[in-house]
């Protein structure tokens, strides 16, 4: 299989030759946000509602992003086009940029980094979930949510429910109603109707 291809600020790097300076905010501090945006023979699904959240998230942690949705899609587009997958996954990564001068005090412009890889294969059968209170993990519940680099609780709990065999995590706040899953939106399907987490709970417009 052909190496991947990646956006890094601009340039298109092989997976392999790709890097990011150690001094990047999103690096040292997990200061900026992403999207994972599918795609499916060769189409972007709903690019726009993904820019809108990341648009709103950005405005809510202070990072200025100076690039259009229409150039942010066009390098979503021409990412598909340069690597052999059909369909997949993109990871549209905002970092406040490169910590310059004095410590916090951050002069550079943010960095944008779009990764890709294909679809794995999800279960066909039923799998086994465990249910864990949300306020026993780090986890940033902020409303309008934000899509943080920092998943630090999601990736803790995802490491204990594979403890446990469980395919996912489901959480849990302090007043018992469901949230979200770990890295997956949770819906339920109750006498014909879509029932969600309301977004006031915290939870990311998935």
């Amino acid at each position: 299989m052909a190496e991947y291809i990646n956006f890094v600020n601009g340039d298109w790097q092989p997976a392999s030759k790709s890097t990011v300076s150690l001094y990047d905010a999103g690096f040292l501090l997990g200061d900026g946000l992403f999207e994972t945006i599918r795609f499916q023979n060769g189409r972007l699904f709903q690019p726009e509602k993904h820019l809108k959240r990341l648009h709103s998230g950005l405005n809510i942690i202070q990072i200025k992003l100076d690039k259009s949705n229409t150039e942010l899609i066009s390098c979503l587009e021409e990412m598909v086009l340069r690597n052999d997958v059909r369909s997949g996954l993109l990871r549209l990564m905002i970092t406040r940029g490169k910590i310059e001068g004095t410590p916090w005090n951050f002069t550079g412009i943010p960095n944008v980094y779009i990764s890709i890889r294909p679809l794995t294969e999800e279960p066909k059968d039923p799998v086994k979930v465990v249910f864990y209170h949300e306020g026993k993990y780090p986890i940033i519940r902020f409303n309008p949510a934000i899509k943080s680099l920092n998943y630090i609780g999601n990736m803790l709990a995802k490491k204990n429910a594979e403890k446990e065999d469980a395919f996912e995590p489901v959480f849990f706040n302090r007043d018992r109603n469901v949230t979200e899953c770990a890295i997956r939106n949770i819906f339920f399907i109750q006498d014909k109707t879509l029932l969600t987490p309301n977004i006031e709970l915290g939870v990311l417009p998935g």
